[in-house]
């Protein structure tokens, strides 16, 4: 059926949730609400997450994921926006070592 933009806002999704985990899992989830205590928005987690260096995502992770986070964002908030196969392809490597990466950063393994 085509539905890249729906691809795209579910792994907008993913990222957001697994930043959201991960800052809980460490306690520090204040780092990322404003302040009347809500999480802050996607670009913004993402900007936290790579600005931060307690946070060990990698060198790829830190430059590419804020373009993409643009990207994503572009496919749940723009009507005119219809990301491609060929870009979502363009950013795969790079999204699933970020997931990978907060996976781990989250340490989901732990009861």
């Amino acid at each position: 059926a085509d539905c890249f933009d729906a691809c795209g806002v579910m792994i907008r999704r993913l990222l957001e949730t697994l930043i959201i985990e991960a800052y809980e899992a460490r306690g520090w989830e204040n780092e990322i609400k404003d302040s009347n205590g809500n999480f802050l928005m996607f670009t913004d987690l993402v900007a936290k997450l790579v600005n931060t260096p307690k946070t060990k995502v990698g060198k790829t992770t830190r430059k590419e994921l804020p373009t993409i986070a643009v990207v994503l964002n572009n496919c749940a908030h723009n009507r005119t926006f219809n990301i491609s196969k060929t870009q979502l392809v363009q950013y795969q490597a790079t999204i699933i070592l970020a997931v990978q990466e907060l996976i781990s950063l989250w340490d989901i393994r732990k009861p």
